[in-house]
């Protein structure tokens, strides 16, 4: 008693499909799109650092006129302060679309 292997034979010889080729133009077109989502993530990540500078400088100065009033300081040199503190912290440029 033998063993018949002739059909594992018959599907390993089978043929396989051939893949797909993309033509010339079409990988054109795709480094182009490639090419621009990487322009627009650029663009979001300069975008979302100056919120986080922008936050980051808010919650700073929040927390710098919360200590001067509870230390007692004059509300006018504390407002001076902020503005003062928003010229220098605050001059990262919102990338626009």
């Amino acid at each position: 008693m033998g063993l018949d292997f002739s059909r594992i034979y018959q599907i390993s010889n089978m043929q396989q499909p051939e893949k797909e080729r993309i033509s010339r133009p079409e990988q054109m077109q795709n480094f182009i799109r490639l090419d621009a989502i990487s322009d627009t993530n650029k663009k979001n990540l300069e975008m979302y650092q100056a919120y986080q500078h922008n936050i980051l400088a808010a919650g700073t100065l929040t927390s710098e006129i919360t200590k001067g009033l509870q230390q007692g300081k004059p509300i006018a040199s504390l407002f001076l302060q902020a503005i003062n503190r928003k010229k220098s912290n605050f001059t990262r440029k919102i990338v626009e679309y």
